[in-house]
């Protein structure tokens, strides 16, 4: 979506463009009684992922054709709120569409992620979290992921990566996530997969979806390449 002279010039409040996503911190392997861990940071905003499995489950919820994905998410204070549940539900469907759930039937993996910092997109750093955990587990998967934010600001500006103060003013919001994808060489720079994952609240015209699912897809995969940097060959996609 084109914005006029003025709004295109205008920097954020945090000094970024509209499309600009905060810098990314990655690290692996900060836990040491998971299979698979990790702590994503984004600006303000950090999360860890600790990865447990995939273990024999056994009991009733054990399914003898595929392995199970439970999520859990924890705030940063306080006792989990809808909003956490509703995000758990969103993680547990991107996790099962990537990882290859009939790789260890009758198993468990256990995806556990606490919010240690929220200034926005806590959603997007859960996900991309969560993929950097698994991948460093070593569960196997289809194709890692990246999730991207877009709020829609009161003056219909399209903002990537939005902060906690552009969140709260936003008249809609769009987590997206996307399958990684290989470099298509230096000339023609990062590209991203499908979208897997679509979560968005608050009125969204036509235009703006389109445009905001552009600007998500472009995000995804500046995320995925950072991702493959941070883990060391460990991101094979």
């Amino acid at each position: 979506m084109q914005e006029d002279g003025a709004q295109q010039d205008a920097l954020r409040a945090d000094g970024r463009s509209d499309r600009q996503i905060r810098s990314m911190v990655c690290e692996r392997g900060v836990l040491e009684r998971a299979d698979g861990s990790a702590r994503w940071t984004q600006g303000g905003t950090s999360v860890l992922a600790a990865v447990h499995g995939p273990l024999v489950r056994g009991g009733p919820r054990e399914d003898p054709e595929r392995m199970t994905v439970e999520v859990t998410i924890l705030p940063r204070s306080g006792l989990p709120t809808s909003r956490d549940r509703h995000n758990e539900t969103v993680v547990r469907a991107t996790v099962e569409s990537a990882v290859l759930l009939n790789a260890h039937p009758r198993c468990c993996v256990t995806v556990a992620l606490q919010v240690a910092a929220d200034d926005g997109a806590v959603l997007a750093c859960a996900l991309n979290a969560a993929s950097a955990a698994l991948v460093d587990a070593g569960v196997p998967m289809r194709h890692p992921f990246a999730c991207v934010t877009v709020a829609v600001a009161p003056t219909g500006r399209l903002l990537v990566d939005p902060d906690s103060d552009e969140e709260k003013a936003a008249g809609a919001l769009a987590h997206i996530a996307h399958v990684g994808k290989k470099d298509q060489g230096e000339d023609k720079g990062p590209v991203s997969g499908a979208m897997i994952t679509c979560d968005s609240y608050g009125k969204f015209t036509l235009e703006q979806f389109a445009a905001a699912a552009a600007l998500a897809a472009k995000g995804c995969a500046h995320v995925t390449a950072f991702a493959r940097e941070s883990l060391n060959g460990l991101y094979v996609v």
